[in-house]
């Protein structure tokens, strides 16, 4: 029979464990908003509110894939390692991708592949998630589809990015926050 003593430690060290993980997570993301460099990407569409799985809208980044010479024969899910350059109008944009990781700390997102089909190399993003109060959800996920609808695609994603990992730090319409937005253009219409 196991002493009992060792059940007790055995608690508390899972107990600890489970502050330890959630802690080291928020370390993590608060060293990429602090220290990891801003790129604003154009988005394509922002996704339906989850109620069931927290309060959050997801966001989808252009392009959604590349186009390579002949079908890859990789497997899915493999890291890919996404090259992200500035244009003249100070948006960012994914220039290509490489199989290597790269030697410096910014300018790249580790991605995995999805597939590859018909010459193009489908990846998925580290991030998707932006999260927002929930009563502002459905509300900023039409604000944002009729602005890419109507407006000619003027809404971006900010993302900061450190070593490969990448987090969403804002959405914008016009360079303007969204929520902002959101709550100027209903006190026009108002």
């Amino acid at each position: 029979m196991i002493n009992k003593k060792y059940i007790l430690y055995i608690f508390i060290f899972v107990m600890v464990l489970q502050y330890l993980v959630p802690a080291y997570m928020v370390y993590e993301n608060e060293k990429i908003l602090k220290y990891g460099s801003k790129f604003i990407i154009k988005a394509k569409s922002i996704g339906p509110y989850y109620n069931s799985s927290g309060r959050f809208i997801k966001v989808y980044a252009e392009p959604e894939y590349f186009d390579v010479v002949k079908d890859f024969k990789v497997p899915i899910n493999r890291n890919i390692y996404l090259l992200i350059k500035k244009d003249d109008e100070k948006l960012s944009y994914f220039s290509g991708f490489s199989l290597k990781k790269p030697s410096s700390h910014t300018g790249w997102i580790r991605a995995k592949i999805k597939y590859s089909l018909n010459k193009k190399l489908y990846y998925s993003l580290p991030f998707d998630k932006y999260y927002i109060n929930e009563d502002d959800a459905k509300e900023l996920k039409r604000v944002f589809d009729r602005s890419l609808l109507i407006k000619n695609k003027d809404g971006t994603i900010g993302i900061k990015v450190l070593d490969g990992r990448a987090i969403v730090c804002g959405v914008f319409i016009k360079d303007i926050p969204i929520i902002k937005y959101m709550k100027d253009n209903k006190k026009v219409n108002e």
